[in-house]
């Protein structure tokens, strides 16, 4: 944690404002508290991204004390084998709202899951989202090589702008 205290020094330093801590999952480090309290200290604005899932009990009051100030929960799809996870997520919103942290949800678009866009808009306003941001992929790496089976049809846009008003 020592070398995140120095670059986020050096980084605030520089004129750096707000710190985004993501991952891999950010809730499996164990320094996660003291890496929000260091970047509060130093008065950065300070946002988690997260699944939400797997987060240790107590952690969300925990982040608020240090000074956390926003969670964006990713949301990819309402469809799931995992029932586990869905409840985890949703367990997790409540907690971040119960805290009164602003809770952002975010989803990236793809083929498999466009067709729930209206759903993924109900459940972020279920939640209490104070913002829901639906993404596009970013087509590189893994993504790209599979940008055929990701990236909606042209019919598939269509139907979601008519569900958004778009």
């Amino acid at each position: 944690k020592e070398d995140w205290f120095r670059v986020m020094e050096q980084a605030r330093a520089m004129g750096a404002v707000q710190l985004g801590i993501s991952g891999g999952e950010p809730l499996l480090n164990k320094d996660v508290v003291e890496i929000v309290q260091k970047a509060n200290e130093l008065k950065f604005y300070t946002n988690l991204i997260t699944s939400g899932v797997g987060a240790p009990k107590g952690v969300v009051s925990k982040l608020k004390e240090a000074g956390l100030k926003t969670v964006q929960l990713g949301v990819q799809s309402l469809i799931t084998n995992n029932k586990n996870s869905y409840d985890e997520k949703v367990a997790f919103a409540k907690q971040v709202k119960e805290a009164g942290l602003q809770l952002i949800i975010n989803t990236c678009i793809t083929r498999q899951n466009i067709h729930q866009v209206g759903e993924i808009i109900e459940f972020a306003e279920e939640l209490g989202a104070n913002y829901l941001e639906i993404a596009n992929i970013q087509y590189y790496g893994w993504a790209l090589k599979n940008i055929n089976a990701l990236l909606p049809s042209q019919e598939q846009i269509t139907k979601a702008r008519e569900v958004t008003n778009y």
